[in-house]
């Protein structure tokens, strides 16, 4: 996702809402066609979230003060209509004002990946982009995932997390093949399943592990990028895979030194980062 997009989005809502104002105002028009807020409800919660992770702190205040309001229009069509047009505008005039700057950088990489593409480079499109990009693996602990979101944001990356992806009528596959172009991946292990050897669970001795699409996205970004360009984040007591051998784990600790370790990770990688951004 990119703020560009939410921006795209936002104006398609707009142009719909123009559209079911017209029909409200036209005496012929029988006006059946209604408007779901929620799903402009859960594209700006979508946006708010993106934006903290992305830590720019004015934008996302202001996004935040435009969640769900309290709606007085009560069962007057065009009263709402006119009602959720006018959100719409104010949240795309907030991200365009307060989101300027990221905007205009994403307008930039587009347009550099457009040149070079024009000019029959051999060099791939997303290697302009590659190394802004960081594909999150993770299970169900959300406070882990937000955590990491937030750190990447923090050090000015773009954090790639497949549920927040658009489906484009593509299998789970085909979505994680599209959006694994990336330079780095951060696999977050934690406490979600129990699991261990049968004897051992017949002795109710299993033992926390992480969700099996989380270990098989390890194998994969381990096969596709190198050991050198991941960082498995694992929780205290979480059973580590036996097959991958040479992978280094990090321990999800309460003083948040996983956050070093993963900037420090990052660098090595390549990635153009401040460490001070973190402190």
């Amino acid at each position: 996702m990119s703020f560009d997009r939410f921006l795209n989005d936002l104006k398609e809502i707009e142009a719909e809402l123009n559209l079911l104002q017209a029909e409200a105002n036209d005496p012929h028009s029988y006006g059946s066609r209604e408007f779901d807020e929620n799903h402009l409800d859960e594209l700006l919660e979508d946006l708010t979230d993106y934006s903290r992770s992305n830590g720019n702190g004015a934008l996302t205040t202001k996004l935040s003060s435009l969640q769900k309001v309290e709606e007085t229009y009560g069962y007057n069509r065009n009263s709402k209509i006119t009602e959720i047009r006018a959100r719409t505008l104010r949240v795309i005039r907030v991200l365009e004002t307060f989101g300027s700057d990221f905007l205009s950088r994403e307008g930039v990489e587009q347009n550099e990946i457009a040149t070079k593409a024009s000019a029959g480079s051999s060099v791939p499109p997303d290697s302009v982009v590659v190394k802004t990009k960081v594909f999150v693996v993770h299970g169900h602990d959300n406070a882990v995932l937000f955590r990491v979101k937030e750190t990447l944001g923090s050090l000015g990356l773009r954090p790639v997390v497949l549920r927040e992806q658009p489906n484009g009528g593509k299998t789970v596959i085909e979505k994680f093949e599209e959006y694994s172009d990336v330079g780095f991946a951060v696999i977050l292990m934690t406490a979600d399943d129990m699991g261990g050897a049968l004897a051992e669970v017949e002795r109710d001795k299993a033992s926390p592990r992480a969700r099996q699409n989380v270990v098989m996205e390890l194998g994969f970004f381990a096969s596709k990028l190198g050991r050198s360009k991941i960082c498995v984040l694992k929780s205290k007591g979480v059973e580590a895979p036996s097959d991958i051998m040479g992978v280094v784990y990090t321990e999800i600790d309460g003083a948040e030194a996983w956050r070093m370790s993963l900037a420090q990770e990052l660098l090595h990688a390549g990635y153009e980062i401040d460490l001070n951004r973190l402190i």
